[in-house]
């Protein structure tokens, strides 16, 4: 167990990813003080993201394939997350410059997609295993 619960960080990323897609106006805002709310969801998930790339380390040994697809969805999450972050709270140099103009038309609905598909598909696959 990680926090609370072994998959908390999925829990959060469809969260985020319903939240993304909430903010990209794919589905009608219903969340009271939103402008609030999301940047401090994306917090969480971006401190989840780090214990989850500490718990890799501990646990590489184990399985090495399913290791290094948590390593890579991780530093994809964490690179989402900031660059939501450099859009909403405060302006991060380099991710605002390069990541940031991905987001424009339709990449901030993939992104919001991504996010709640994988996470979907990570509760899936610990429940079967």
């Amino acid at each position: 167990m990680k926090l609370f619960y072994e998959l908390e960080d999925s829990v959060v990323g469809i969260i985020i990813g319903v939240l993304v897609l909430v903010y990209a106006g794919v589905i009608p805002p219903v969340i009271p003080y939103f402008n609030i709310v999301f940047p401090l969801v994306i917090g969480i998930f971006l401190a989840l993201n780090f214990v989850d790339i500490i718990y890799f380390a501990k646990d590489f040994h184990e399985n090495i394939g399913l290791s290094l697809m948590s390593l890579a969805t991780n530093i994809v999450d964490i690179l989402i997350n900031l660059s939501l972050l450099s859009v909403l709270v405060f302006r991060l140099p380099v991710i605002h410059e390069t990541l940031v103009p991905l987001f424009a038309h339709q990449g901030i609905i993939v992104a919001g997609a991504y996010l709640v598909i994988i996470n979907v598909a990570w509760i899936i696959w610990y429940h079967k295993g």
